[in-house]
C-alpha cells in the first residue's frame, strides 16, 4: 500500500467496499483513490490483480 492516503474501507460485498471507499457517510470528504495507480492498489487488496 502506497504510504500518505487513508486505508481503504473494506467489506465483504466487492462493490459496496468499492462505494464506501469512494464515499463518506458523514463528515469531511476523504479521497482514498486520488490516483491510477491507488485504484490499481485497491483492486489488488480485492483479490482483482492487474497485469500492467
Amino acid at each position: 500500500m502506497h504510504a500518505g492516503f487513508p486505508d481503504f474501507r473494506l467489506g465483504n460485498v466487492l462493490a459496496t467496499s468499492f462505494t464506501a471507499t469512494l464515499t463518506e457517510r458523514r463528515g469531511d470528504a476523504v479521497e482514498r483513490i486520488p490516483t491510477p495507480q491507488r485504484l490499481v492498489d485497491w483492486l489488488a487488496v480485492n483479490g482483482l490483480v492487474l497485469q500492467l
